[in-house]
């Protein structure tokens, strides 16, 4: 029989039955044989489906296991808790011990060397496989304090361990009620979605019944007489029309249109005033003088400024004139167009009392008399405005027996009485 002997620290239960179940996984077997402190014994057991007594065993989180033993084709590993002296619960240190019988009848060959060297690195890492070198020479004092230091060890690698377990278990149970609670809303929230989901069809239902039935409602009310809504309508108008009768005045944009234009009358007609004046002083002065050249210039002048200043106050008064024509023609427009409104009301509401009564439409030839220059727009044109100068130069003109322009080298000739007697071509002579 060849063994070799590993030495590790003192382990709890819990920590060899982990390693060993490391084992089973790496190597593929499933059970393992143990046995306890008091010469107890478990037998077989199977780490992945443990029994109740390897539960209790668990449970107490101590270090009550004596030995555990697993057989991997010809290799056998033995953890014993008991040292180099035999003591079944040593305060030092455990061991493990690897076998082989190669004189066996059953002739089982060692499993791989890498299998191996992986158990071997597993039970370095996972149990701090060490070599017991200490020398604790032959004092009993220290022995017993060597040991107590070791309990006291394993006592807090214990305590550290419970602290882990419960933070663990403490972890898992918030871990749990947060699913738990999450689920929960989840569920309360879907249930709500549902809910409003449902409470929206539902309106949208409602809604559109409500359309259907205002449409109906609206059908309903369109088929039948709107004489009150046009007549509503007609008083609206008719009190629009009266308003502005009330105030019928221009615009503020309109009436600063006609600043600049007045501004620039009343200039022409200083300019005028005072040029006559001036030429008035200088013809007094000439005449005392008694110088006729000067007298005849003068004179001139004077007849020149005197018709310029009457014709812009002439022009002036015309200008004004025509303004207030415009308006006043604008004001009759307004009455007669309300005057029309009240006429075709009347017309209207005769009609749709005859189509009722008899089933059609007023006859045409009744229709159109009763009708007859309604909202007629053609008025009184409103004469142009001409300046005196070109009322001057038209008369010049009109009583001239003939005009001699010259162009360039040609001379032309305009006869006005024979361009009065010609005639306008319509548009119709003049397509054919």
């Amino acid at each position: 029989m060849q063994s070799q002997v590993i030495h590790i620290p003192r382990v709890t239960d819990k920590t060899i039955l982990s390693f060993f179940g490391k084992v089973c996984e790496l190597t593929g077997v499933d059970t393992v044989t143990i046995s306890t402190i008091g010469f107890g014994t478990l037998g077989t057991e199977d780490l992945s489906n443990p029994s109740d007594e390897l539960k209790q065993l668990l449970s107490k989180n101590s270090a009550l296991i004596y030995s555990v033993g697993i057989t991997i084709e010809g290799l056998f590993i033995n953890y014993s808790r008991n040292g180099e002296d035999g003591s079944p619960n040593n305060a030092i240190f455990s061991k493990i011990t690897l076998s082989h019988d190669p004189n066996s009848y059953q002739r089982k060959q060692l499993p791989d060397i890498g299998l191996i060297l992986e158990v071997v690195e597993l039970i370095n890492k996972k149990l701090k496989a060490f070599s017991p070198s200490i020398e604790l020479g032959n004092h009993a004092a220290q022995a017993k304090l060597e040991t107590l230091h070791n309990s006291t060890l394993e006592r807090l690698e214990l305590l550290n361990e419970e602290l882990i377990s419960k933070t663990h278990e403490y972890r898992s149970a918030l871990d749990q009620e947060f699913s738990e609670q999450r689920s929960r809303l989840d569920a309360e929230h879907s249930s709500k979605a549902t809910m409003l989901e449902e409470i929206h069809a539902q309106k949208i239902a409602e809604i559109a019944d409500e359309r259907d039935s205002l449409q109906k409602q609206k059908q309903e009310l369109d088929d039948k007489s709107n004489t009150h809504a046009r007549r509503e309508i007609r008083r609206d108008i008719l009190r629009e029309i009266k308003a502005r009768q009330s105030v019928f005045t221009l615009t503020e944009g309109t009436n600063k249109l006609r600043k600049p234009i007045a501004a620039g009358m009343s200039l022409l007609i200083l300019f005028f005033v005072t040029m006559t004046i001036s030429s008035t002083w200088e013809l007094y002065r000439q005449f005392q003088a008694l110088d006729p050249q000067h007298l005849i210039i003068t004179t001139v002048k004077q007849i020149a400024f005197t018709a310029g200043t009457v014709g812009s106050i002439l022009f002036a008064i015309r200008w004004m004139n025509r303004w207030f024509e415009l308006h006043m023609h604008s004001e009759f427009s307004l009455k007669q167009f309300e005057l029309d409104m009240e006429r075709a009301s009347c017309l209207v509401e005769t009609n749709l009392e005859w189509k009722e009564v008899k089933g059609s439409g007023m006859p045409t030839e009744l229709l159109k008399p009763l009708s007859k220059n309604l909202f007629d727009t053609q008025q009184e044109s409103v004469e142009n405005l001409v300046h005196p100068a070109d009322q001057l130069a038209s008369a010049l003109v009109g009583s001239a027996s003939a005009i001699r322009l010259q162009t360039g080298d040609s001379m032309l000739e305009i006869d006005p009485k024979k361009l009065a007697k010609t005639k306008p071509v319509h548009s119709s002579a003049a397509k054919n």
